[in-house]
């Protein structure tokens, strides 16, 4: 007859015996008292840090929650870089240095413009890859950290820049906006989430409001530049703007 193996269990040790007795050691069941009691002070202190955050005044929250505020105040500086090329690339389809330097097709009055499809390309191309962006950013900042994944989205987002700076044709232009979209839809999310992990709930309000106020620096930084560079007759016209990003 085959012998009979001891039974092992992840809470409790016990041993099966011939007799329908089931039996407990002692030691096992003092090992998971130890554990509840631990895990029911954990619970108590988790709901007294809710109660004193819950009444943090903001002043307090400014002196305790500092480096806190700066770091996320520092993150949402991201989301100038997206607005800005979003704001750029739209007026750049109007720009005459661009559209001569990338045209596709020729006006009534005999200009080169870039065509429905091409514009359509450059435009939605960011948005379709930022939904990626948006989804994969959940699983790279629980792996990596919300430090080193903004890190490692703002090193793609310059290198895929430099796409739009040398583009050589209107195919490099759109390949750059498509490969821009990706660390883009990152920005959109992590600077939001970061807010609401790092910081206490009564200064949430303004940091996530900040983060919109980041979305209205970036048109003024866009319109200024393109202003800016719009009498230069030459490459330089459209380039110096993605340079200035």
């Amino acid at each position: 007859m085959a012998e009979k193996k001891t039974l092992q269990s992840s809470l409790v040790s016990h041993k099966p015996v011939d007799d329908g007795t089931f039996c407990v050691d002692d030691e096992a069941l003092q090992r998971l008292s130890a554990v509840r009691a631990s895990i029911g002070q954990q619970q108590e202190d988790a709901k007294i840090a809710t109660g004193v955050e819950k009444t943090m005044t903001v002043r307090q929250s400014l002196r305790l929650y500092r480096w806190a505020i700066i770091y996320s105040m520092a993150m949402s500086l991201a989301v100038v870089t997206e607005g800005y090329d979003l704001a750029a690339m739209g007026s750049f389809l109007g720009y005459d240095q661009f559209r001569k330097r990338f045209g596709t097709e020729l006006d009534q009055e005999g200009n080169p413009r870039i065509s429905p499809a091409w514009q359509a390309g450059i435009q939605n191309g960011i948005q379709a890859d930022s939904i990626i962006g948006l989804w994969a950013n959940g699983y790279i900042s629980e792996w990596l950290g919300y430090k080193k994944t903004m890190y490692g989205a703002l090193l793609a987002a310059f290198c895929f820049k430099f796409l739009h700076l040398f583009a050589p044709n209107i195919d490099m232009v759109v390949a750059g906006s498509v490969l821009l979209g990706f660390p883009y839809g990152i920005f959109q999310t992590l600077t939001v989430s970061f807010v609401l992990d790092m910081t206490p709930s009564t200064i949430r309000p303004y940091l996530t409001t900040y983060i919109n106020l980041c979305w209205v620096m970036d048109q003024f930084v866009a319109a200024g530049a393109l202003r800016g560079c719009m009498s230069l007759r030459n490459d330089l016209g459209w380039r110096n703007p993605v340079a200035i990003q």
